[in-house]
């Protein structure tokens, strides 16, 4: 039978976990949003944490490029919602434009202004932190959805990793891919008010 202090041991460290437990996914969605002739959705290089904020821009650009042949494909009329520009292009357009982008997060008027030189009717912002407490590790994906033309946040996803980790690779990887997913379904919804 174990021992008292094995018992006090197991509960404590069970209680420090939920206590550090990531806080759930947060998205928003202005819904009387409607676009005006979106054709390129820039997505500009992610700030935050080093390790973890390009290879997770190229992903998230990624997984949304994967699916625009299918799911912003307009059935009807066999074309596509919007084109998806990757970070690592927009940040060479920008760069030869003579607006290097650096690591810090970009606020919504820079983010204008930025997809007005790429040419962009919308773009993508994230952020990607490493949070620790203790031993315990989770990411967060914070990706905003900006209207160049309004200059206006018209939708978001707060996306914590869903599992805890001393690894920050596989969290990151969760939690641009759940974002991903939120932000792709919320480009749908407003493809489908376009055409």
């Amino acid at each position: 039978m174990p021992s008292l202090p094995l018992y006090v041991a197991l509960a404590t460290a069970a209680l420090i976990t939920a206590c550090v437990m990531p806080a759930r996914q947060q998205s928003t969605r202005d819904e009387a949003f409607v676009p005006r002739s979106w054709k390129t959705v820039a997505v500009l290089p992610f700030a935050g944490d080093a390790a973890f904020r390009r290879p997770a821009g190229e992903f998230f650009a990624y997984k949304l490029q994967k699916q625009a042949n299918s799911s912003f494909t307009n059935e009807l009329q066999k074309q596509q919602y919007f084109q998806i520009v990757p970070p690592g292009f927009a940040e060479t357009v920008l760069e030869r434009k003579g607006q290097p982008v650096d690591a810090r997060e970009i606020t919504v008027e820079q983010a204008q202004k930025l997809g007005q030189m790429v040419e962009a009717q919308a773009v993508l912002i994230g952020n990607i932190t490493l949070v620790q407490s203790g031993a315990v590790v989770y990411v967060r994906a914070e990706i905003k959805l900006i209207d160049v033309s309004l200059g206006k946040m018209v939708a978001s996803v707060d996306q914590p990793s869903p599992l805890l980790s001393y690894d920050g690779y596989p969290l990151a990887h969760a939690a641009v891919t759940q974002a991903a997913a939120e932000m792709k379904a919320t480009l749908e919804s407003f493809g489908k008010k376009v055409r």
